[in-house]
């Protein structure tokens, strides 16, 4: 029987997502939007004309003018320099709980799918356990025993998505770890980070980083979002840890 060569089975495999992202036009406008935040995240702060929490510095509700940008807000703070530093509580904390939940929860469901059997069968029902909590109570419980700290808000978020994060992963390798590609690293004795990371990882096709997407967007809502705020406020969390208010 023909046995097709590494090379025939390296060009069976589908684009990976950044490839994808970067010759796509709305690719790279949502990339550039995306740096152009970053850089106002950074830097943003350096440039505030006023502190984010100095009150009176305007009249209050006072519309945009040279000396407020955006003008103030009730208690007469500058609604420009509230939005530069804003950035780092609102969008940093969220994103790293994200990212801290795609990489464990992720890497567990690509080696549930990897390896099947028992392995599969013991992270998916982890997965399963965690789930059927409820994701506010569950954060509340957790940050009212570890305490209070911009740490423990985004590792506790983190801990809640991870398990959904490893459930859309896990569904997403199935597809991906019985392909040739695989099979021929299987067969080159690669070890099974090294599968996992380049074969597995980068394989997948544009519904399976969809789902991602999707599920990362639910994370970042989630920590950025009313419910959050009001988790950490119920159980003692500074209002400065979600935002300025």
């Amino acid at each position: 029987a023909f046995q097709p060569g590494t090379d025939e089975l390296a060009s069976s495999r589908p684009p990976s997502a950044w490839r994808s992202l970067i010759t796509s036009g709305q690719g790279r406008f949502g990339l550039g939007l995306g740096t152009l935040l970053l850089l106002i995240i950074a830097f943003g702060p350096r440039f505030a004309p006023y502190s984010p929490t100095d009150i009176g510095v305007g009249k209050p509700l006072c519309l945009p003018s040279p000396d407020h940008w955006m003008g103030c807000d009730q208690l007469g703070r500058d609604v420009f320099s509230r939005w530069l530093n804003g950035g780092q509580s609102v969008i940093l904390a969220p994103l790293a709980a994200v990212v801290i939940a795609l990489l464990l929860g992720g890497s567990l469901g690509m080696l549930a799918a990897y390896r099947g059997g028992a392995v599969d069968s013991f992270v998916s029902r982890v997965f399963d356990i965690f789930i059927t909590l409820p994701p506010l109570l569950l954060v509340l419980v957790l940050i009212a025993g570890l305490g209070v700290s911009t740490v423990v808000l985004v590792l506790t978020v983190a801990l809640v998505f991870a398990p959904r994060a490893g459930r859309v992963v896990r569904g997403a390798s199935q597809a991906v770890v019985t392909s040739d590609y695989v099979a021929s690293a299987q067969a080159r004795g690669e070890r099974t980070p090294a599968i996992l990371l380049r074969e597995a990882f980068l394989a997948f096709d544009k519904d399976e980083s969809q789902s991602v997407a999707i599920l990362t967007g639910r994370g970042g809502t989630f920590c950025a979002g009313y419910d959050l705020k009001v988790a950490a406020q119920r159980a003692g969390v500074t209002s400065q840890v979600c935002s300025f208010e």
